[in-house]
């Protein structure tokens, strides 16, 4: 079809020569007061014929052009209808490009499936048709039927109360007089990219009379998805803050929280029961209106919000604040507690406290100190009264707060409720043995060796004075390394061998770069603690100690290491040493202790006697051999504790001459 023959327009006819002079002349002067009010700029149509409307001083005549795939098409028009004119035109799929007068529109005609450009979006006409003017404008004047806003819309837009208990006039209620009333201010009378054909977003247009709302990430769900008008009629509804429905129903609704509670929440009886504790446009966990346990304190005013762990946020935590009957019933289980207090109740031994609760010895509201918490034995303990408790405890008085010093408050690995193994008398209750007895016993023991040798012999060799005492057992310091009350370490240890041993002797404990021989993890297994009479209090004497784990590396051989003949430590660091070997040195620094590199048969680096540089033959330059590349460190059959025949090794590097 030729495009001339796709364009209709409203105007009277014109002969030709006096329409191409009116193009020249509009072309010549700008238009004036030229309003496109259809279609809106970056518009989406589905279909090919789109009506053009605006306004114009009445009678100008309005140039207008189409600018498309298939050319450009230009031509006028009249506002004859009052200030109106009005342009049909047929489409070309893709973009249009439309100028009438000095405004510019562009329209995006989708064929099918075809994607808009970015930044395109449908347009939604009034009523489906905004050429019928008629049915809101007066045909002269054209001002608003019916007297204007609300009552032309109020004739096809019907607005009643969906509260069947309101009973007075929607006109009547605030809202509706100061906003609805005003259509205009919230829609767009003609057209619009809205469903609604609103000028704004919701939240924007309610933000002109209401505070502004700035949500965070926490916003309201229902917020982030409708805006205010998720929960709101934005005209008129006869509920307070004109809600949907009364406040509870609305919010049940999206939240089923609590409608099935056994034992409800005393606010959920109330009419506004949610937004007590809820704040419905707030931002944080949960929509808490003044946040945290500032909400539940209100009403429960013996809780302190300050008085348990510092990570608890808030009542939430522990506490159902919905139905606070239901489970878990936080105060008669430990269930909240454990969420956070891992661990809990887990051992051989169970203190029977838990079976009613953390609380029948914490306050979860109060407790500030944790020595309250101590103090609460005394409400099922009394070692003063109880002769089965004091007699246990040696007749002694033990102090309130005390009993956490040697019991566990929640469970204990030992068959007892005790924190570690317990020194035979005090598990028998006898503290008299090592204390005294009498009204003047003091608890403080003068001299703790004397009384540990009354039950404990050393070796048959040190009591009979051939053999050497561990300096802490000559100045008879047993407390220094046992306990003598309990202790979880076997021989009531105050700590691990290691670390006991390493508080007098350097070595023991692995330094920078060096690997913990294994046994050394328990000391006693090679040492005696309170004395012996060879070297270092060892149990045997080496190397026959070090064969016990280790196969002999002599074994038989002809040329044994004369090193061996000092044993093993010479080369080798029982407690900790450089390398699988352990060894006292790293590298050939060992071997060097003993060997002069300068009378060595094999030309070696003068640097460090264990690099063998290319200049003297050796196939590659800078690499590192060690001592035990060509020899045996511990025993050979060889001369020069060789590991392989001399010419073997040799032609190893060598090439056969």
């Amino acid at each position: 079809m030729p495009i001339a023959h796709r364009i209709r327009h409203r105007l009277h006819p014109t002969p030709l020569c006096l329409l191409g002079l009116l193009l020249l002349l509009a072309a010549a002067r700008p238009a004036q007061g030229i309003e496109i009010l259809a279609p809106l700029d970056r518009t989406v149509v589905r279909e090919d014929t789109l009506l053009i409307l605006g306004t114009a001083t009445r009678g100008q005549r309005v140039p207008w052009g189409v600018r498309s795939a298939a050319g450009l098409l230009e031509d006028e028009v009249r506002a004859d209808w009052g200030d109106l004119f009005e342009i049909f035109v047929l489409l070309d799929p893709g973009l249009n490009d439309i100028r009438v007068g000095d405004r510019r529109v562009r329209v995006f005609y989708a064929q099918g499936q075809e994607q808009a450009p970015p930044g395109y979006a449908p347009q939604r006409v009034h009523a489906g048709d905004i050429s019928r003017c008629e049915d809101c404008h007066d045909p002269v004047s054209r001002d608003l039927l019916d007297g204007g806003y609300p009552w032309v819309c109020l004739g096809c837009h019907v607005v009643v109360a969906s509260n069947p208990g309101y009973r007075g006039a929607a006109e009547e209620a605030p809202h509706f007089r100061t906003a609805v009333a005003q259509c205009g201010r919230c829609h767009t009378a003609h057209v619009g990219t809205d469903p609604k054909l609103l000028r704004e977003p919701v939240s924007a247009l309610c933000s002109r009379c209401h505070a502004p709302y700035r949500p965070g990430p926490d916003v309201h769900p229902a917020y982030r998805k409708g805006g205010c008008a998720a929960c709101h009629d934005p005209h008129f509804s006869g509920y307070p803050a004109e809600l949907y429905g009364p406040e509870t129903e609305l919010c049940r609704r999206c939240h089923d929280t609590g409608t099935a509670a056994r034992t409800p929440h005393p606010p959920a009886a109330e009419a506004r029961a949610c937004t007590r504790c809820h704040d419905p446009h707030g931002d944080g966990d949960g929509l808490l209106a003044p946040g945290g346990a500032a909400v539940c304190t209100p009403c429960h005013t013996r809780v302190d919000p300050g008085g348990h762990h510092d990570a608890v946020s808030g009542c939430e935590t522990c506490h159902e604040p919905h139905d606070p009957g239901g489970e878990p019933s936080r105060k008669r289980t430990a269930t909240a507690c454990l969420g956070c207090h891992e661990g809990v109740g887990q051992g051989r031994t169970i203190h029977g406290a838990l079976a009613t609760g953390c609380p029948s010895c914490h306050d979860p509201h109060r407790d500030r100190d944790p020595a309250a918490a101590r103090r609460s034995c005394g409400r099922c303990h009394d070692p003063a009264g109880d002769p089965e408790l004091r007699s246990l405890h040696g007749n002694l008085s033990v102090p309130p707060d005390a009993c956490t010093l040697c019991h566990p408050p929640h469970a204990s690995q030992q068959d007892q409720l005790v924190r570690g193994r317990l020194h035979a008398p005090l598990r028998q209750g006898r503290c008299t043995v090592c204390h005294g007895g009498g009204d003047d016993r003091s608890i403080l023991v003068e001299d703790p060796a004397t009384r540990c040798r009354m039950c404990h012999s050393l070796r048959p060799a040190a009591r009979a004075g051939r053999a050497r005492p561990h300096p802490p057992v000559a100045d008879g310091d047993c407390t220094g390394c046992h306990d003598p009350h309990l202790a979880v370490l076997p021989a009531l240890l105050r700590g691990d061998q290691p670390w006991m041993c390493g508080r007098c002797h350097d070595g023991v404990l692995p330094g920078a770069g060096r690997e913990r021989h294994p046994p050394a993890a328990v000391c006693t297994a090679c040492h005696d603690p309170h004395g012996g009479g060879g070297p270092a209090f060892l149990s045997t004497p080496t190397p026959g100690l070090c064969l016990g784990c280790h196969d002999d590396p002599r074994d038989g051989r002809r040329e044994p290491h004369p090193a061996l003949d000092d044993g093993c430590v010479p080369c080798h660091d029982p407690h900790a040493g450089y390398g699988p070997a352990l060894l006292r040195a790293r590298g050939d620094a060992v071997c060097l202790g003993c060997h002069d590199r300068d009378g060595h048969p094999h030309p070696l680096d003068a640097a460090s006697g264990a690099r063998l540089p290319g200049s003297a033959g050796f196939p590659v330059e800078g690499t590192t051999y060690a001592c035990a590349g060509c020899h045996e460190p511990h025993a050979s059959d060889r001369p020069g504790l060789l590991v392989r025949p001399r010419e073997v090794l040799c032609q190893e590097c060598h090439e056969t001459r």
